[in-house]
C-alpha cells in the first residue's frame, strides 16, 4: 500500500513540475512577444528622432543664413540716412518699401506653406 502512495505522490509531483514548466514556457513566449513589440516601438521612435534631428539641423542652418542676411541688412541701413533719402526721393522709397513688404509676405507664405499671397502694389 505504501508503494501506491509513493507512486501517487511521484505522479502528483511530476504533474506539478510539468504544469510549472509549461507555465514558464508559456510566460516566456508572452514576454518575448512583448519584448519584440517594445523594441519595434523603440526603433520607430529612434527613426523619428533622427528625422526630427535632420529637420532641426536644416532649420537651424536656414536660421543662421537669415541672421547673416539680417546683419548685412543692418549694416546697410546703418550706413545710409533714410530720412534724407525719403526727403529727396519719396517715390523711390515708397516703391522700395512696397517691394520689400511684398517680398516679406511672399517669404512668410512660402515658409508657412500657404503660398497664396497676391501682392497689392501701390505704385
Amino acid at each position: 500500500m505504501n508503494k501506491i502512495y509513493i507512486y501517487i505522490i511521484v505522479a502528483v509531483l511530476m504533474g506539478s513540475l510539468g504544469g510549472g514548466v509549461w507555465y514558464l514556457i508559456h510566460k516566456n513566449a508572452v514576454l518575448e512577444a512583448d519584448n519584440k513589440a517594445a523594441w519595434s516601438a523603440v526603433e520607430s521612435y529612434a527613426g523619428h528622432i533622427h528625422e526630427q534631428s535632420v529637420a532641426f539641423d536644416a532649420l537651424n542652418l536656414r536660421f543662421d543664413e537669415a541672421r547673416g542676411k539680417e546683419a548685412r541688412d543692418n549694416e546697410i541701413f546703418a550706413e545710409h540716412d533714410m530720412s534724407e533719402l525719403v526727403k529727396e526721393k519719396p517715390g523711390l522709397m515708397a516703391s522700395r518699401v512696397t517691394d520689400g513688404l511684398n517680398g516679406l509676405f511672399h517669404a512668410i507664405n512660402q515658409a508657412s506653406g500657404s503660398g497664396n499671397h497676391t501682392s497689392t502694389e501701390t505704385r
